[in-house]
């Protein structure tokens, strides 16, 4: 089972770089229709070629679609929620933007709690609590040098989108870890349902393209490059969770795999944003990284 829990921090890595794609294509004015539609195209694409080479790629029967709609339903709610998310990354409180959203891991670690007994310790508890602190106060005050002025907060319809996309992707979440629950015979290989759902993802944003008065195949140019890059960290990064859902669901463990992955993204991501920007992090600020690192162990990494 240690295995299972290596493969958490690999899975914040990758999430940290999904982040930073969405981040820089956002800045370069790629509409997330576009950018989506290219980036699951692609990584649904990937995902088919590994399901050839695997041994169990092709025996998807009957006795496996009630996963296969769990996936299915996932891939809706996280396109629109990520989608969601990416419009609301604009220039003014862009780091509280992306934060909020990623603070979606709380619904499926209490749904686990409540609904598939996992065991609840308040030790648990208070490392979300420092996760969660932690989480607002880097997002809420950390100074972005590419804004002409600095301001760290949201205006209320912001907000109110930033939360939106929180519940849209937490429900995500819990859906996509309901086939861990099920029994072995009748849920889908990590790579299959990988597969269903960048599949799914891409008829969504494919209809969304279509009813888009914009869209042009110079537009769906612009976003190739950033949506192929998406589609790859987006393939690998299934190949992680996926597989970190099924081997922890068995000891009922599956609700700590979106708590450690994003508060790993945060703390990524605002490393990334020090660096490539040259901010410069406050003793406070510092102390809300402590906080990150400590909360994650506390969840029981």
């Amino acid at each position: 089972m240690n295995y299972a829990y290596l493969l958490l921090p690999l899975l914040g890595l990758l999430w940290a770089l999904v982040g930073i794609i969405i981040s820089e294509a956002k800045q370069n004015g790629i509409k997330p229709q576009h950018f989506y539609l290219t980036g699951s195209l692609c990584s649904s694409m990937l995902l088919f070629l590994l399901n050839l080479f695997a041994s169990e790629g092709a025996n998807i029967g009957k006795d496996k679609l009630c996963a296969i709609v769990f996936y299915m339903l996932a891939a809706f709610f996280n396109g629109a929620g990520q989608a969601l998310s990416m419009s609301n990354l604009k220039r003014q409180g862009r780091a509280l933007a992306y934060s909020i959203p990623l603070l979606a891991f709380l619904l499926p670690y209490f749904w686990s709690v409540a609904f598939w007994s996992q065991s609840f310790t308040w030790r648990a508890f208070a490392g979300i609590v420092l996760i969660t602190g932690a989480i607002t106060y880097l997002s809420a005050n950390k100074k972005n040098t590419v804004q002409t002025e600095n301001k760290a907060s949201l205006p209320m319809n912001q907000i109110f989108v930033a939360f939106a996309a929180l519940l849209i992707i937490g429900i995500a979440q819990i859906l996509m870890s309901i086939p861990s629950q099920l029994p072995a015979e009748k849920t889908l290989s990590p790579l299959q349902g990988a597969l269903v759902l960048q599949v799914s993802s891409t008829f969504f944003f494919l209809a969304w393209t279509l009813l888009d008065k914009e869209c042009s195949i110079k537009n769906l140019r612009r976003s190739s490059l950033y949506g192929m890059l998406w589609g790859i960290s987006a393939a690998a990064s299934y190949c992680v969770l996926l597989p970190a859902l099924l081997l922890l669901g068995r000891v009922r463990q599956a609700g700590i795999v979106f708590p450690a992955g994003c508060s790993l993204t945060i703390l990524l991501f605002t490393s990334y944003t020090a660096i490539h920007y040259r901010e410069r992090l406050s003793w406070k600020q510092c102390l809300a990284f402590a906080s990150v690192i400590a909360g994650i162990f506390l969840v029981k990494l």
